[in-house]
């Protein structure tokens, strides 16, 4: 089955007895599904040259948050031409931090934990 028509589960541990509440939030992760298409596409030996293009606007989007620690880091993303870059961790957890604007919350749902 398709990764979206796959059921997910989770699992957490309250840290004490008592009452919570949570919900569930779910987005699709751009840059994730960008990568996974890329490598796909580049492993096929396809012309990847608008995927590239589109993961380094991905990039910028989220670089643009972190522009002055990034510089002075000099970490790699001064240019983002080689897609190595675009591939690396470093360029994940930047990546982690775009908005997602398809996020999606379900309603909140009681919990009574009574043993630790």
């Amino acid at each position: 089955a398709a990764a979206s028509e796959r059921p997910l589960a989770a699992s957490f541990i309250p840290p004490k007895p008592g009452r919570y509440v949570f919900a569930i939030e779910a987005w699709t992760d751009q840059y994730a599904t960008w990568k996974r298409d890329f490598l796909l596409k580049r492993d096929a030996g396809l012309d990847v040259t608008l995927e590239a293009e589109e993961g380094r606007r991905l990039l910028e989007t989220a670089l643009e948050r972190f522009k002055d620690r990034i510089t002075t880091e000099g970490n790699g993303f001064d240019s983002i031409q080689d897609p190595a870059i675009l591939l690396s961790d470093a360029a994940t957890e930047v990546a982690s931090t775009l908005d997602h604007p398809d996020l999606t919350r379900s309603a909140a749902y009681p919990l009574v934990a009574d043993r630790a």
